[in-house]
């Protein structure tokens, strides 16, 4: 493990590690010494996304550990949905902290990362030292399945969560043009979107 860099066209490439905790094997940024913070990112990030948050936080004294979580970047990525719940999305980070030989960390979760780092507090809370939710506000459990409650609340309007459901669709979309896809859906834009509606959203020299 090395100092704190964030240096060069990828930043902290050379303090990443692989793990092999909970069946799965994690590729992980772990940086500084300290008390430690696990960085837990949303979608559809990786632990690139705390490149500006790594250096600082090391320097401040702690032991910061980014992992891209399962599903994701160069982790592992299982094939049964059933290996996606928030069980084994919290064992993960567990598990981390296990592997550096701590009891307890501060946990921050960025967007879906939140949704993890929250139910990781309420399920191990002798483990956390701290938590913070990021971008997302804290809810309680919905009164019926979610799904559900997004039909209701979007009905024939495109919101990717509900694109998700679609066994195969996205994921041949995915397999393709991911760029297109992935801009057309953070512009909720749904699959019938006009070629010029998506591209206004390309980026820009």
């Amino acid at each position: 493990m090395s100092a704190p860099a964030g240096t060069g066209p990828v930043p902290y490439e050379d303090d990443r590690r692989t793990v092999a905790v909970n069946g799965v094997e994690l590729s992980v940024i772990d940086v500084g010494t300290g008390p430690p913070i696990i960085l837990a990112h949303g979608f559809p990030e990786l632990s690139f996304s705390w490149r500006h948050q790594i250096g600082p936080l090391a320097a401040a004294g702690h032991r910061v550990l980014a992992p891209d979580q399962r599903g994701y970047g160069r982790s592992s990525r299982p094939t049964d949905v059933a290996d996606y719940d928030i069980v084994h999305l919290t064992d993960d980070l567990l598990g981390l902290l296990d592997d550096i030989g701590e009891e307890r960390a501060v946990f921050v979760g960025h967007d879906w990362g939140s949704i993890v780092v929250w139910a990781l507090a309420q399920r191990a809370p002798e483990r956390v030292a701290g938590v913070v939710g990021m971008s997302v506000p804290f809810v309680p459990r919905p009164s019926g399945p979610p799904t559900e409650i997004m039909r209701a609340l979007f009905g024939e309007m495109f919101f990717y969560m509900l694109y998700f459901q679609e066994p195969g669709v996205p994921d041949a979309e995915l397999g393709g043009d991911a760029a297109t896809m992935m801009r057309r859906m953070l512009a909720g834009l749904g699959p019938d979107a006009t070629p010029a509606a998506v591209d206004m959203f390309a980026p820009r020299a």
